[in-house]
């Protein structure tokens, strides 16, 4: 279907105009008249209005090869003053009208040319692209009409002629179009996939098949067609024949793997993943597919499971060694690996994503995120301050500068960061909320009280009813010590709604343990621990607070399992060497 069709390309070009339209013009010169009014000029009269007017085309035509579109135009606006009945002169300045989406102007020039010479195809097929810009379908379908009676081969007039014919609700002359273009160019699969869809809303479903069928023998090599087929009887509720179909081509055609794909989505939909993954696994060593497609099935895979089964790690693993060359695969096993919880590994592979794709935005913040959750600040601020290089206005990269600068106890590179960064934000209070506490942690980290309640009062008037801003407050607080009060009420209204949220929980138990309110801190650090078990930050505290209680060894299993899952913080690697918890 069409709404409105526009062509990619200039309708014609300096030889058409020479050969055409000189020759329309010059040809026309016997029926013009012999006193025409010159143009200003310094030519003297006896020149000859005829020379004259020729001087003035010729020298139209030069400005449009130079460029000089709004020369050429002017000269020619004159000619046609002098001789109206120019149909090539008509024509340039259709032409020029068309080009800056003057359509009523140029199909005013165009349709009078037309009417002096109106067996010029070029004509019409000018005025078939303007009335396709006016939305005229109907216009448009006599004039396409006209142009596949002059020449039935032309590639172009056959494809728009059958969309325009299958907009205005004619299929059956839309198909005949398509079948003729289709013997003209061969079948390339886009168009006979439009055909197949004209079969069926023309209900002549067996035709199709037959159709269909016979390009599979044809071109064996092609698996698009076969594809079609198969998915033609799995659109329509024939999982069995479509099955058939696949089994039967797969005995002559057993490298096919795009067959194999689609007896994958069989056994998916029969609950026989087992079955699926195993054909998948044969497809994607064959390596004849499209890598992004290989990604395309693994990514709706991951899309439609909520649990990441071990295959689908296969799949992506044996995609990145096929393709290693390709960011998208390397890409898609960072994703899974994040999904997993695995961080580190999910950092490796987006790096190496990364690198085959230096101006890929998301994949920049993949891993300075990545780098800075797994506490690896001096790699985050080094990959932060890369990023900026690139997207200097993007407040995100900005914050992970400063809060990297923060733990490196760089307090001067990080409130230049962040104060920066906040230029960059625009109608997002929240997001400028956020800058204001981290502003407000790094004079905090230099005692200088005063300075962070200001910050922090900011940030209750950007961000007064927001919970996870409450939450982020009330734990900074804690970790400095700061009106553990407040703090404690802040973290009680950030939980209203969110019980059942581990890092909330995890920030209840932080503010308890600031108050030396062990026990509580046990309660509600073994409550986050149930919700996030794979949390490094939960688990260091978990051992934080079990050390408070004197229960050592205790704590040392769950500061281990933190730096297992990637905190490699050199605080908590200290705990763990001298099995000791400063305060």
């Amino acid at each position: 279907m069409i709404l409105n069709l526009k062509y990619q390309r200039f309708f014609l070009g300096l030889i058409l105009i020479l050969s055409v339209g000189l020759v329309t013009s010059c040809g026309n010169a016997k029926k013009q008249k012999e006193n025409a009014v010159t143009p200003t000029t310094s030519r003297p009269s006896s020149y000859g209005s005829d020379i004259i007017y020729k001087n003035n085309f010729y020298e139209a035509i030069r400005l449009k090869t130079v460029g000089d579109l709004e020369g050429s135009q002017k000269i020619l606006e004159w000619c046609i003053a002098e001789r109206p009945d120019d149909d090539a002169v008509l024509f340039l300045l259709a032409t020029y009208a068309e080009g800056n989406m003057r359509f009523s102007k140029a199909k005013e020039y165009i349709l009078r040319a037309s009417a002096i010479d109106p067996n010029n195809i070029w004509y019409t097929e000018l005025l078939g692209k303007i009335q396709l810009n006016q939305d005229d379908l109907s216009g448009a379908e006599e004039s396409y009409a006209k142009m596949v009676a002059f020449d039935p081969y032309n590639r172009e007039w056959l494809y728009y002629y059958s969309e325009i014919l299958t907009y205005n609700g004619k299929l059956d002359k839309a198909l005949d179009a398509l079948n003729l273009l289709i013997a003209e160019v061969g079948p390339i699969p886009e168009l006979v996939n439009q055909r197949n869809e004209l079969y069926l809303e023309l209900n002549r479903e067996a035709e199709m098949l037959v159709e269909l069928k016979k390009l599979i023998v044809d071109y064996p090599d092609a698996p698009e067609f076969a594809t079609m087929l198969v998915f033609h009887y799995l659109s329509t509720g024939q999982v069995d024949l479509a099955e058939e179909t696949i089994l039967k081509m797969l005995e002559s055609q057993p490298n096919n793997a795009s067959l194999r794909i689609g007896l994958a989505d069989i056994y998916k939909s029969r609950g026989n993943k087992k079955g699926a993954y195993a054909q998948l696994k044969i497809a994607f060593e064959m390596k004849t597919l499209d890598p992004e497609q290989c990604v395309g099935v693994v990514l709706s895979i991951l899309e439609s499971e909520r649990e990441i089964e071990p295959e689908v790690l296969e799949l992506a693993l044996l995609l990145q060694a096929n393709y290693p060359d390709n960011y998208m695969t390397h890409a898609m096993v960072g994703d899974i690996y994040k999904r997993q919880k695995k961080f580190k590994e999910s950092l490796s592979a987006f790096e190496r994503s990364l690198d085959m794709d230096k101006d890929n935005f998301h994949l920049w913040f993949e891993v300075i995120s990545m780098a800075y959750n797994l506490k690896d600040y001096a790699k985050s601020m080094k990959l932060a301050e890369q990023s900026l290089e690139l997207f200097p206005s993007q407040p995100q990269f900005y914050y992970f500068a400063g809060m990297s600068a923060l733990h490196l106890k760089k307090f001067g590179e990080a409130a230049a960061y962040l104060d920066g960064g906040k230029d960059y934000i625009v109608r997002d209070p929240i997001m400028k909320a956020q800058f204001e506490l981290a502003l407000a942690e790094v004079n905090l980290a230099q005692n200088k009280i005063p300075q962070a309640r200001k910050f922090l009062e900011s940030v209750e008037f950007l961000a007064p009813n927001e919970k996870l801003m409450m939450n982020n407050r009330a734990y900074v607080m804690a970790k400095y010590k700061l009106d553990l009060e407040k703090a404690l009420e802040l973290i009680n209204r950030a939980l209203v709604g969110n019980e059942k949220e581990g890092i909330f929980l995890d920030t209840k138990a932080w503010v308890h343990f600031a108050r030396k309110e062990y026990d509580l801190a046990l309660e509600f650090i073994m409550k986050a621990h149930n919700l996030a078990p794979e949390n490094p930050d939960v688990c260091e505290h978990y051992g934080d607070i079990l050390f408070k209680l004197n229960r050592i060894d205790e704590a040392m299993v769950f500061w281990m399992k933190a730096k297992e899952l990637g905190n490699s913080d050199s605080a908590l690697l200290k705990k763990i060497q001298f099995r000791k918890l400063d305060d």
